[in-house]
């Protein structure tokens, strides 16, 4: 039996090869998230063989690689290599409150698998998103950065450079880059924080490290450096637009949409045009007095 603890935004993930293999590779962009002790948040114990009954009521079809279903008292997450494929290579079954997981494998499909693990995508990220609903937090599409300290969050859709910018700013003196395309945003006793996540991008920069947040940028390319500050409602509506929210679960759905709120009413944000090269930088830097 092989244990290992990762910490993610102040969630710990442990996860258990119950069946006595020990033979999965942890993806490197995970290594540095590893911790070694810590009561976990979410306990993910992995099997291999055959793969229990499944089927339930579905819940929600993400018309890709995963399914979500309702099934007696526990639900049911599906993993299927195409939006067309009914048989699934992995399934998990889950408690409500995503604090518990139970996957399951076939043998065939491990041996097929080069550099086996059991929390891949999609699994983690989606359990990951289900547990920050209940009051934790929530995931965004973006970029983030601490420059000496200071946060600055880069969101945006698929193609608007969040890559591009993280690059830019990993190249500064004093700048961390906490990942360039998965944050988590979490609220403590001083503000809002926000944190990386092993879940990077094209530029592959993920990092364990969390700092508070200072300033929301909306991006975009352009020929010019330019930004426009935006009012709480525009902060929220774009903020919630590129979040992962819970469509299946009405609480969690709620708090989501709450919790931006929150931050676009006390987190100054702007609506950012950026030229990819280093005078983005600058101009942001100068724009917030860094």
């Amino acid at each position: 039996m092989r244990h290992v603890k990762f910490l993610i935004a102040g969630l710990i993930f442990e996860l258990t090869v119950a069946d006595g293999s020990d033979g999965f590779v942890i993806p490197s962009s995970y290594r540095s998230f590893q911790v070694a002790d810590g009561r976990p948040d979410i306990s993910v114990n992995a099997h291999s063989g055959m793969i229990p009954d499944w089927r339930g009521e579905l819940i929600f079809d993400s018309n890709g690689p995963w399914r979500l279903w309702s099934r007696g008292e526990d639900m049911v997450l599906s993993l299927h290599n195409s939006p067309g494929k009914e048989e699934p290579y992995q399934v998990v079954m889950l408690d409500r409150d995503f604090t518990r997981a139970e996957t399951f494998t076939e043998q065939s499909v491990i041996d097929g698998w080069a550099d086996y693990f059991p929390m891949n995508y999609p699994l983690d990220e989606v359990v990951a998103v289900n547990r920050l609903a209940f009051g934790h937090g929530v995931e965004v599409h973006a970029s983030g950065i601490s420059d000496s300290g200071r946060g600055v969050l880069f969101l945006g859709v698929s193609g608007s450079g969040k890559s591009t910018i993280s690059r830019l700013w990993d190249e500064e003196e004093g700048v961390l880059v906490l990942s360039d395309d998965r944050i988590i945003i979490t609220r403590k006793t001083d503000g809002y924080w926000i944190h990386g996540t092993p879940w990077h991008g094209d530029a592959g920069l993920a990092d364990p490290s969390g700092v508070k947040l200072e300033a929301i940028y909306f991006i975009n390319h352009a020929p010019a450096n330019s930004a426009a500050p935006l009012g709480a409602g525009q902060a929220a509506s774009q903020l919630l637009a590129r979040s992962f929210p819970t469509f299946w679960h009405k609480e969690g759905m709620q708090f989501t949409a709450g919790f931006t709120v929150e931050i676009a009413q006390n987190v100054p944000a702007y609506q950012l045009s950026f030229t990819p090269d280093r005078s983005a930088v600058e101009y942001v830097r100068k724009q917030l007095g860094f």
